[in-house]
């Protein structure tokens, strides 16, 4: 049991290692409520979280601190779960950065700077609608030249050896089936 400034005591639901954990709900709700406002339908934050998943790594990795923003807001969800299951369990631990980060997205989603925003404005830039075609390049074909100065007078001299005897080969045998 803590103490307020009143001098009342307070129940250690409300007071976690001296963070309020009324405040980390109240923004939680707060966020998850500009979540519900953005997709216009409940349990907003989890689409919200669902569709930075599955943005492509093209287009996240060309935005910094995507994520190390994703990992948070999965932790922050995961506390919030582990509190409604067991609000005296280990997971359901928070700090004040916690509280000031879900305020600060919850700031940026209101104003479209949060990172889905900034995601879906990189894949405009990717999409067909703001790129100009590629200039189509035509395939020049040369004929092939054997260019001789490369091959040494030895190997010129060994290729005629065996040309001339295949031609003594076919012509031994083509003798042989005409005396037959």
């Amino acid at each position: 049991m803590l103490y307020n400034e009143n001098g009342t005591v307070n129940n250690w639901l409300t007071v976690w290692r001296g963070i309020n954990m009324e405040e980390f709900l109240k923004a939680y709700k707060y966020l998850e409520r500009a979540c519900d406002e953005m997709y216009g339908q409940i349990k907003g934050l989890a689409r919200y979280i669902s569709e930075m998943e599955r943005t492509p790594i093209f287009v996240s990795e060309h935005i910094p601190g995507w994520e190390d923003e994703l990992n948070r807001l999965k932790r922050v969800r995961h506390i919030r779960n582990a509190m409604a299951d067991d609000p005296e369990g280990e997971d359901a631990r928070f700090s004040s950065g916690d509280i000031a980060f879900l305020n600060g997205i919850c700031g940026r989603i209101k104003t479209k700077a949060d990172m889905l925003s900034r995601s879906k404005a990189q894949q405009n830039l990717y999409s067909g609608r703001n790129r100009q075609p590629a200039p189509v390049k035509v395939a020049v074909v040369k004929k092939k030249r054997i260019d001789w100065k490369y091959y040494s007078k030895w190997g010129l001299v060994f290729a005629g050896c065996v040309a001339v005897g295949l031609l003594l080969v076919l012509l031994g045998w083509a003798i042989s089936a005409c005396i037959v």
